[in-house]
């Protein structure tokens, strides 16, 4: 593990390092100039405030069929921990974490392909001790807007950390069958209309639940239910 006063992005750094670093290194950065979300889109993180972390996994045979499941155990892991400081959390799917419907953290996995090798790179967001969220458009929140305690960034990461490598290791020897629950528990917008996007095409319907793979099941107005495996569903209702 290491802690950098300032870096581009953490992801972006394991992404061109990942050869060369353990299993399992993890970077945090206090300041994190060029961080990205989902579609490239800019992560706005307030500088010694929010927890910006990525970690970098050697990607096993047994891993491998379950590599669009990662978002999602992951957000089970980010989840877990918002639980444990006394606030009810739902999982945006797949890589987003709610509360109020404001938006806490955010998740973005990405995969290299280096030295005959596959790596995930998982990058965690986490609105920490910041009390104003500048740059932004959308509802956002923080640990500490919501608690009105300051959290240690480091504890903060680490007990996320165990949390999705705990995750990953049941992937690995008993597949996805068991988050299936969990996440349709704690599915944001279930049973509601929403617009999902999907390669620029807007649809609203549905939000129905998560099927047995993990994708979403998404009902079209005047359709059957779909299984969906990408895509974004908007915070505005219909």
């Amino acid at each position: 593990m290491d802690i950098v006063d300032s870096i581009g992005s953490t992801n972006s750094f394991l992404k061109q390092n990942c050869t060369t670093l353990e299993p399992r290194f993890t970077l945090r950065a206090k300041i994190q100039t060029a961080g990205r979300g989902r579609f490239d889109r800019q992560w706005v993180a307030i500088p010694d405030q929010d927890l910006t972390f990525s970690t970098l996994v050697p990607v096993s045979p047994l891993l491998m069929e379950y590599l669009t499941n990662i978002p999602q155990i992951v957000a089970l892991a980010v989840n877990e921990f918002v639980t444990s400081c006394g606030l009810r959390s739902l999982i945006k799917w797949p890589n987003d974490i709610l509360v109020e419907g404001k938006k806490l953290a955010g998740i973005l996995v990405e995969g290299v392909f280096q030295g005959g090798n596959q790596y995930l790179v998982i990058g965690v967001g986490l609105n920490l001790n910041s009390s104003e969220r500048v740059g932004v458009t959308i509802g956002n929140c923080s640990l500490f807007s919501e608690t009105g305690k300051k959290y240690d960034p480091d504890s903060v990461m680490m007990s996320i950390l165990h949390g999705i490598y705990d995750r990953i290791e049941i992937l690995e020897c008993s597949g996805f069958s068991s988050f299936v629950k969990p996440l349709n528990d704690l599915l944001a917008y279930r049973n509601e209309m929403r617009t999902v996007t999907i390669a620029g095409v807007a649809r609203i319907g549905e939000i129905y639940g998560v099927s047995e793979s993990g994708a979403l099941l998404f009902r079209p107005i005047g359709g059957e239910i779909e299984e969906l495996i990408s895509g974004e569903i908007s915070f505005r209702q219909g």
